[in-house]
């Protein structure tokens, strides 16, 4: 990214089909991608629960997205947050002041860049601030978002695992993990499917509405969701020997 960007929904599903503006970012961030309007239920998840987190902590909220399918779909979640788009490694973050974001939005890690990139990411947030992390795991690559020609939305994603052991090394403490999808979700998707083969709609119904019920995964199960998300903030330990330092 040659310069760090304000939203001002540059970056809309609908805008970024033949529009001049919006085609000249999306050359310049992210090569060709063809952006998907309406995600599937999975990353809805995600990013509706950044957003209302964002929301909750006020302006200003920085988006470090790898894709312009995540920066689409999160800057037009937080657009009256007054949202600053950067990329997802963190290389154009010493552009900004140190502190100048109560939340910054990590769409996603990669394998090859992202511990660097929480590094870089570090220093944007404020003492009080939150860092909210869109995880894809194996999983992931069933889902629409990752089949067919286009440009999936990561190239290499970390995993949760990975992710978490970074955010440990560096002094972050995990305050809240969901997944979305999970494996009693699954299971109730499943079992409806078969009751409405067998022709009993009734069935059907409740366990479409206890797959919803359970679509949010938290624990273990977190792991075998396909998308997860991550709520770190900086360790008391870890600011006291950076202070000492």
């Amino acid at each position: 990214m040659e310069t760090l960007m304000r939203n001002s929904a540059a970056l809309q599903p609908d805008e970024l089909v033949g529009s001049e503006r919006s085609a000249a970012v999306e050359r310049s961030l992210y090569d060709d991608f063809a952006p998907i309007a309406r995600p599937g239920l999975e990353y809805q998840h995600a990013f509706d629960y950044c957003a209302v987190e964002a929301h909750r902590y006020g302006r200003p909220v920085i988006v470090a997205a790898g894709s312009t399918f995540y920066a689409s779909q999160l800057l037009g979640r937080v657009e009256t947050c007054d949202p600053l788009l950067i990329r997802a490694d963190g290389a154009d973050a010493v552009s900004l002041a140190a502190g100048s974001a109560r939340v910054v939005v990590w769409a996603e890690p990669e394998q090859a860049t992202g511990a660097q990139a929480l590094r870089n990411l570090q220093p944007l947030l404020g003492q009080d601030g939150c860092l909210y992390v869109i995880v894809s795991q194996p999983l992931a690559r069933s889902l629409p978002e990752w089949r067919g020609d286009r440009q999936t939305p990561a190239t290499g994603p970390a995993g949760l695992r990975r992710t978490i052991g970074w955010l440990r090394q560096q002094g972050w403490a995990i305050a809240q993990m969901y997944g979305f999808h999970g494996p009693a979700s699954v299971m109730w998707e499943a079992a409806g499917r078969l009751m409405a083969r067998i022709g009993r709609a009734d069935l059907a119904d409740r366990c479409h509405f206890k797959m919803r019920d359970t679509y949010i995964a938290g624990g273990a199960q977190v792991a075998l969701a396909p998308v997860a998300v991550l709520a770190a903030t900086r360790s008391l330990v870890a600011d006291t020997a950076k202070e000492a330092y």
